[in-house]
């Protein structure tokens, strides 16, 4: 069901950070807290939404549309297959991130960029290197699963 690529470094980098900086920075992103306060409300519900159906949507819309309309908009210059997958990851990445930072009026979303734009890069490197959109929703699926075990134990 789930083939292909390595990633559990990088799966564990981005569960330190996401660990690590609510007691660095003495606050949450916007996106962490807006889930932990549905969780409250509806656990089961939250859980099976944010695990499982946000990472199948946000795949299929950042990873798998975005490719299609890469091929079919192909430019000259990203004749290399090199640029094409960094220049996937990076921009799917980018969008991915941003999208996760959903209020603009706290600096502390400015902390947590780098970590979703960097899960959303390593999830399009993935993606473009299996053409597997299982791949990058196993791991996408994990990351989310990981964050929810992690803020309940600590």
């Amino acid at each position: 069901f789930f083939s292909g690529g390595s990633g559990m470094r990088k799966f564990s980098i981005s569960e330190i950070c996401t660990l690590t900086f609510p007691y660095i920075f003495g606050a949450l992103v916007s996106n962490q807290n807006i889930v932990l306060l549905r969780f409250i409300k509806n656990p089961a519900l939250t859980l099976f939404s944010a695990v499982l159906v946000a990472p199948i949507i946000e795949e299929i819309i950042f990873r798998a549309n975005f490719k299609k309309a890469l091929k079919q908009g192909q430019k000259d210059y990203l004749n290399n297959p090199l640029d094409k997958k960094w220049s996937f990851a990076i921009v799917t990445g980018i969008i991915f991130g941003l999208v996760h930072l959903t209020s603009s009026t706290h600096l502390i979303e400015l902390v947590y960029a780098p970590i979703y734009i960097s899960l959303g890069i390593w999830l399009g490197y993935i993606y473009y290197e299996n053409d597997n959109i299982l791949v990058s929703m196993k791991y996408h699926m994990l990351n989310n699963l990981a964050s929810f075990i992690c803020y309940f134990i600590f």
